[in-house]
């Protein structure tokens, strides 16, 4: 089963106690069934197709949204929360922060998806001074339910504001980066959902589901575009800091990065490209 939501939809993230609007510019999401079989053609009976299946396990639900960044940051906030980062902005430091689960509701009109205890996977930061800001995410929920479902009621509704657009500066040591055309920044990590079926789970005639997750190896990584100057010759830098700011909106801060360059031609005008990748979270935030 898999649905697609374009633009207009409404995606609300419940913490428990209160909840959070995000106007979404796309949202998808599936789950399949696991199917199960086994041969039972024998030396008496050989025929071509004589194949016994069962179903008795489904597949967690995926989805994934794109959401832009607005002035009403307590939205854009609580999504770095949901990723694992605290409340100063800091990277999540230790495997345990990277679990943290949330209901997500998504508001169609005519019907509401709900999915439960929700991880997230995967951002991806837009970050063209030409565009809105915005970021795409990929996540994993318990399950999905699209019958008989309620938008829930508790605490306070916080709602995204204006959409923005910011001027992109960064800062890198041995580096001239002063005329940014344009940066990446990739959050990936590992999220895996225990298969921790029992024989009574098999034969219980209820469908299992994975609940249990286990997070580990985040990876920080992106790159700098920068209108190249000059006849430098591209260099390599280890263990150095990173810093992206877009206008007063969002700083990025990268304690220790490994840094490659490369030219690139492809737009028509000649850039270089710095290739950043972070080594630990030591001295490293996303400041909204």
């Amino acid at each position: 089963m898999s649905f697609s939501f374009k633009r207009g939809s409404k995606l609300i993230i419940d913490d428990g106690t209160d909840r959070y609007l995000l106007k979404v510019a796309d949202f998808n999401f599936s789950e399949t069934f696991i199917e199960r079989g086994y041969d039972v053609s024998t030396v008496h009976n050989p025929v071509a197709i004589n194949n016994k299946t069962y179903v008795n396990a489904k597949s967690n639900c995926s989805f994934d949204f794109e959401m832009y960044f607005s002035d009403n940051i307590t939205v854009e906030k609580k999504v770095l929360e949901w990723y694992g980062f605290d409340a100063s902005g800091n990277f999540p430091a230790v495997n345990g922060q990277l679990t943290k689960k949330f209901d997500v509701y998504v508001d169609l009109g005519a019907k509401i998806v709900f999915i439960d205890n929700v991880v997230l996977e995967n951002l991806s930061f837009k970050l063209n001074p030409r565009g809105v800001l915005g970021m795409s995410v990929t996540a994993r929920g318990f399950t999905s339910m699209t019958d008989s479902i309620v938008l829930p009621s508790n605490g306070t509704l916080y709602s995204q504001g204006s959409f923005t657009n910011a001027y992109i500066s960064a800062s890198v040591p041995g580096i001239d980066v002063s005329r940014v055309a344009g940066a990446t920044l990739e959050l990936t990590r590992d999220i895996n959902w225990l298969n921790n079926q029992s024989v009574h789970d098999a034969f219980s005639g209820t469908m299992f589901i994975p609940e249990d997750v286990v997070g580990s190896n985040l990876a920080v990584a992106g790159n700098i575009t920068t209108i190249k100057r000059g006849t430098e010759e591209p260099k390599y830098l280890p263990d150095v800091p990173v810093s992206i700011s877009l206008g007063d909106y969002m700083t990025v801060n990268l304690g220790h990065c490994n840094i490659t360059q490369r030219a690139d031609f492809g737009s028509g005008v000649l850039q270089s490209v710095s290739d950043f990748k972070l080594l630990n979270s030591v001295d490293s935030q996303i400041i909204i």
